[in-house]
């Protein structure tokens, strides 16, 4: 519509006009010096924003900070500022500089939490210390980390968000020690301090990868083994090998509704907004940790929870009642009716009412009738 009444004006004063709606139209370059330009050309307010947004994006994807910043100084006040910085954030934070990634999202208003999500799991590995680094060094990481993060969020007008960016950039932290390395050792996440559950998620979700891309495995045909061996390495301390994956693929995580048996129990952010229980001991939070990682292989299906409902442990079982009816839904793991089955057996042997909540919340839905 915009176009056309441009056009009908042009026409109407019988004069050439030049052609801002096609102006608007053509393609914006990738360099960001002359997306800089084009967006001072930009006929339309509107999009002289959005053009700065994306020039912001991909100043700071070079890690050219100061310029990055000083593009999102020059959009107007309010959301779509909050937007920039956003962007400006989850980039920086993938080139390498999460310290002022993390400076960014405290500037991202209402924005800030999805940018600490989306930075936290971009952030690359460190070239500091690997899992095989003495435990100085790896806490020594995990501080400089934090200190950085809860700096750069400390500005931001919610107080609570410089505590949950150290809760996800610590969780990411475990992750990306592990993720892709092709080297899974569980001697680092062996540990009772603070960084213990971190380690344990991204040791385990490793260490599910190797198993499950290893030629000899016989996991694809037999899941349940896959949890046997993970939890073998992780008591006898065995190191897992495969080869390394720089872009793995992204976790499958599950979600977690709050329920009255998660009060005052610690929880663990997860891969991209999930939320995992932290077990009581650090053997329990192995397990527990193990069986998120699981679910992360669709293939597998519901098999490999079932024996885990009767755990005595209450974190353990809540997590497997929690992940049994979401890989229910999934058409593998043995089961001609996607898991259904198992889950029908699970609610009728239930007697904690915990576990029938957990099991009946998450339950597929009945097709219709043949």
């Amino acid at each position: 519509m915009i176009a056309l009444l441009l056009v009908l004006a042009a026409c109407g004063t019988g004069t050439p006009s030049p052609d801002p709606a096609g102006q608007a139209l053509a393609p914006w370059p990738d360099d960001p010096t002359a997306l800089l330009a084009r967006c001072a050309t930009e006929p339309f307010p509107e999009l002289a924003t959005t053009c700065r947004v994306q020039a912001a994006a991909r100043l700071a994807t070079l890690g050219k900070v100061d310029q990055a910043d000083a593009t999102c100084a020059r959009v107007p006040e309010g959301t779509w500022r909050q937007e920039c910085h956003f962007r400006v954030g989850e980039e920086l934070s993938q080139a390498g500089d999460v310290a002022q990634a993390a400076a960014q999202c405290g500037q991202a208003g209402w924005f800030a939490q999805r940018c600490i999500t989306h930075a936290a799991w971009r952030m690359r590995r460190s070239g500091e210390v690997n899992p095989r680094s003495p435990d100085p060094a790896l806490e020594g990481d995990r501080e400089l980390l934090l200190a950085a993060v809860q700096a750069g969020l400390a500005a931001h007008a919610d107080p609570g968000v410089a505590g949950e960016g150290r809760d996800v950039f610590q969780a990411a932290w475990g992750r990306t020690l592990y993720r892709g390395s092709g080297h899974a050792d569980p001697r680092a996440a062996h540990t009772t301090a603070e960084r213990g559950p971190a380690l344990r998620t991204g040791w385990a979700v490793e260490a599910a990868r190797i198993e499950m891309s290893a030629p000899r495995t016989t996991t694809r045909t037999d899941p349940v083994n896959l949890v046997a061996t993970l939890r073998s390495a992780w008591r006898q301390g065995t190191v897992l090998s495969g080869a390394p994956d720089p872009s793995p693929p992204p976790e499958r995580y599950a979600p977690l509704q709050i329920g009255p048996q998660d009060q005052g129990v610690p929880h663990l952010p997860l891969y991209g907004g999930g939320l995992r229980l932290v077990g009581e001991t650090v053997d329990e939070d192995a397990d527990i940790a193990i069986l998120e990682a699981v679910y992360g292989w669709p293939e597998l299906g519901a098999a490999p929870f079932e024996a885990w409902l009767a755990d005595p442990r209450p974190r353990v079982r809540w997590t497997a009642a929690r992940l049994l009816p979401l890989a229910a839904r999934e058409s593998h793991g043995g089961d001609p009716d996607g898991g259904r089955a198992r889950l029908d057996r699970a609610l009728s042997a239930a007697r904690d009412p915990v576990l029938r909540r957990l099991l009946a919340a998450q339950a597929p839905r009945p097709g219709p009738p043949p």
